[in-house]
């Protein structure tokens, strides 16, 4: 972890966020912002800054991702208009119905609302196994031409919960295959949008999620290089690993879901995958209490 967060000064001090900086009113954080090479520029003849960068070439048959802050009364038109020039057809907003209480979207079924010169209209709403899936309307002012987008969100989000977040990303990777067939265009032209509150933590999960389940469904599955993935997350956005403790969780997100298929395939039982968590678990603690962790191994020769 030392290594990996020098690395993050590193890069911090090679990218500019000069962009963001001038405005303060858009970013929930000045610590949490793109860098100016990787945000995502909205199609406005007047500022185009949001906070939302992309994410790109995480692996085979990867989508390409947009990680935004949820939107501030003030920049949910920008949201919007980004959704319509990126013409992306899935958003995922990672807060629960308890935690937003203010949505930016319709919530009641045929209801139209406007942002700005985007009208969005919800057309229906159903639940899958994790989240809440609305199908959704998007037009644009003198525009002939409509967006049919899919917003999901999850019933819960519990704290430190694998098995949940690889449920959250396995409705988004169904979502996003069953519209971009219907669509019959290519993935890499409709980024999938995540956004949380900061634009990183939930989201950069949720990403973790996707690749690591993706990863193991090709044809020579793999175990992804979580730091790698931290890494480009990283070199996108300022701020975008503020708690070392995501990094745990990623790995655990990787066990889990290499657990789950071999448990499918019959190779490991529920309980020898309880067993083997049980374990780790005691041997995690056992170091944490190991009063000679902090001593260096070579202090004889120094």
């Amino acid at each position: 972890m030392n290594h990996f967060s020098m690395l993050q000064v590193k890069e911090e001090a090679k990218r500019q966020v000069s962009v963001a900086r001038l405005f303060p009113e858009k970013n929930r954080s000045i610590d949490c912002v793109p860098y100016d090479h990787a945000r995502v520029e909205l199609s406005t003849d007047t500022d185009n800054y949001i906070n939302a960068v992309y994410v790109k070439d995480l692996g085979f048959g990867c989508p390409h991702f947009i990680l935004a802050q949820a939107p501030l009364p003030n920049t949910v038109n920008d949201f919007w208009n980004m959704i319509w020039s990126q013409k992306s057809n899935v958003i995922v907003c990672l807060h629960t119905a308890n935690e937003l209480l203010d949505p930016f979207w319709p919530t009641e079924v045929g209801k139209e609302l406007s942002y700005g010169d985007v009208s969005v209209t919800l057309m229906k709403q159903f639940d899958l196994t994790h989240c809440t899936e609305r199908t959704l309307r998007i037009s644009m002012l003198g525009s002939d031409y409509s967006l049919t987008v899919a917003l999901l969100q999850p019933k819960l989000w519990a704290k430190n919960s694998p098995e949940q977040i690889l449920g959250v990303a396995q409705n988004l990777i169904d979502s996003y295959r069953q519209y971009n067939q219907e669509q019959k265009l290519p993935p890499q032209l409709r980024p999938l949008v995540l956004n949380c509150l900061n634009g990183t933590d939930r989201s950069s999960l949720v990403t973790v999620a996707i690749v690591t389940i993706l990863a193991t469904q090709t044809r020579k599955p793999l175990l992804i290089n979580v730091i790698d993935i931290w890494y480009r997350i990283c070199c996108q956005r300022k701020g975008a690993l503020r708690d070392p403790n995501l990094i745990q969780l990623s790995y655990q997100i990787v066990l889990n879901n290499g657990h789950g298929i071999l448990n499918k395939r019959g190779i490991l039982t529920s309980y020898q995958m309880k067993s083997a968590q049980v374990a780790s678990s005691t041997v995690k603690e056992e170091a944490n209490n190991d009063p000679f962790k902090d001593l260096d191994p070579l202090w004889k020769l120094k």
